[in-house]
């Protein structure tokens, strides 16, 4: 406990002691000198204190002003698993997670879906009940309603709340360009590589954030999902 004081006396001792002689010599350069000290101290009294708050598990705070976003966000009007329209500016006055996945993904996407589920499941029944979750498929060649059906039921994600959506492949390509959902397919292997993104959509329909996958993400996304959540609904 002494050793933050012990190394600041041995600063103040190193840097400031013959200054701090020669202030007792003069004393109209006291008031310089001494307030300088003050400020030294200061700064390293209040560094201590910083460093010894921070939370030991290393988690930062959800920025939420600080990363906000304001991106309008494009028209989207696909068919889910159970073969139903989902249509995004019909969700307008709900939050809306959206993000992208494809079936065969041997990689991430098992891994967004699961985050996606964790998140929700930090919160109360009372606001899922205004949340909607949308998953685009990068791979609509392949993800027919029914493919989409059979990933649903491995990760037991159930309309309404979650929609795994697809399309003709042209419309789905033009939704993930217009989010800007960086995708490549390598075609030796047909591994799509894409990036790991979570879209929050307010109540006013604007992308307000934009989150990836880990541990420091899924808390946050967490807390984004509350932040917009507790927002009011817009009129009409």
């Amino acid at each position: 406990m002494l050793l933050p004081q012990l190394m600041m006396g041995g600063f103040i001792a190193l840097f400031w002691g013959q200054p701090l002689r020669e202030m007792l010599r003069q004393p109209k350069r006291a008031a310089v000198y001494g307030g300088a000290a003050a400020l030294v101290v200061a700064a390293g009294t209040l560094g201590f204190a910083f460093s010894n708050s921070t939370p030991a598990s290393g988690e930062l705070p959800f920025p939420a002003e600080a990363i906000r976003t304001a991106f309008d966000s494009p028209h989207l009007s696909l068919i889910n698993q159970e073969s139903d329209p989902v249509d995004l500016e019909a969700l307008q006055g709900r939050v809306v997670l959206l993000t992208a996945v494809y079936s065969s993904c041997p990689h991430t996407c098992p891994l967004i879906l699961t985050q996606a589920k964790a998140a929700l499941a930090e919160l109360d029944p009372e606001e899922l009940q205004d949340l909607s979750v949308i998953a685009v498929t990068l791979d609509p060649g392949n993800d027919t309603p029914e493919v989409l059906a059979s990933l649903a039921d491995r990760h037991d994600l159930q309309a309404p709340l979650y929609n795994l959506v697809t399309g003709p492949s042209d419309e789905v390509d033009r939704v993930l360009d217009d989010l800007q959902i960086a995708r490549s397919r390598d075609s030796e292997t047909g591994i799509i590589d894409h990036a790991n993104i979570f879209l929050l959509i307010d109540r006013e329909g604007t992308i307000a954030y934009r989150l990836s996958l880990g541990e420091q993400q899924q808390a946050w996304l967490t807390a984004a999902l509350r932040l917009l959540l507790k927002e009011p609904r817009t009129a009409g």
